[in-house]
């Protein structure tokens, strides 16, 4: 007398992967294909500019700044591994993909400002603590920052002491079409918003004046006089009617 410990469904299962097994070891019916995503050789920088001014400012001011350093790119490799069968062949497909990275200092402005408050990547506001970010506001003790000076070397790298200037650490410009976008940067320098006797807070409105009349923003009304048609009769005329009442 014999015994099946096995059902019909779980030897079919269990001679199936013995199969896969024997094709592969012992006849070698497999397929491997390898392919490769696009790769940078170099990247263009379209915000370096030497000789550009630097700008002086104060109160609260929007930025595009000046690249004044960068690390190179720096290549992260992945591969994504599928297979699929085909009759007794066994294919895998193995697609190797590039990503890029880069870090960056950029330059604001004259220092000592108070904080940078917004940042925009291409027109759009970002949440700041989704990068690594550090920002120097341009004093004249600040120290090199610890990235910089690691790749240019101990003494060799300057502080860039009395600029303001931001550094992105391994910024991934894989999501930006490996390619550095637009910046731009809100600079705070002098913030008085909180001494209520700051000018700034004492200000309520100001008035410009469009050149559109003399008396326009005249608090009495004034008026001028025309000939009309008859002689010796005349017509005054406001000119200024909006403070009429």
């Amino acid at each position: 007398m014999s015994f099946n410990i096995f059902d019909n469904s779980t030897s079919f299962k269990i001679g199936k992967l013995l199969d896969k097994i024997l094709n592969k070891k012992i006849f070698k019916n497999e397929i491997l294909i390898n392919t490769e995503g696009k790769r940078l050789e170099e990247i263009n920088v379209q915000t370096v500019k030497y000789g550009k001014e630097i700008p002086i400012v104060y109160g609260r001011v929007k930025l595009a700044g000046n690249i004044i350093w960068d690390s190179g790119l720096k290549e992260l490799k992945k591969i994504i591994t599928k297979s699929s069968n085909n009759s007794n062949q066994e294919i895998e497909y193995n697609y190797t993909k590039y990503e890029y990275k880069i870090s960056l200092a950029i330059a604001l402005c004259e220092g000592e400002i108070d904080y940078v408050s917004r940042i925009w990547i291409n027109d759009i506001i970002i949440d700041k603590s989704l990068y690594n970010i550090r920002v120097y506001r341009g004093s004249e003790n600040q120290m090199p920052d610890s990235l910089i000076e690691k790749v240019e070397g101990k003494g060799c790298t300057t502080a860039f002491r009395g600029i303001a200037y931001i550094v992105f650490e391994d910024f991934p410009i894989s999501k930006f079409k490996n390619k550095i976008p637009k910046f731009h940067f809100e600079v705070i320098k002098n913030d008085n918003s909180k001494n209520t006797d700051s000018l700034q807070n004492l200000i309520s409105s100001v008035v410009i004046i469009p050149g559109s009349g003399e008396y326009v923003y005249d608090t009495t009304v004034q008026t001028k006089s025309y000939y009309k048609n008859e002689p010796y009769e005349y017509e005054e005329v406001k000119i200024n009617c909006n403070t009429e009442h």
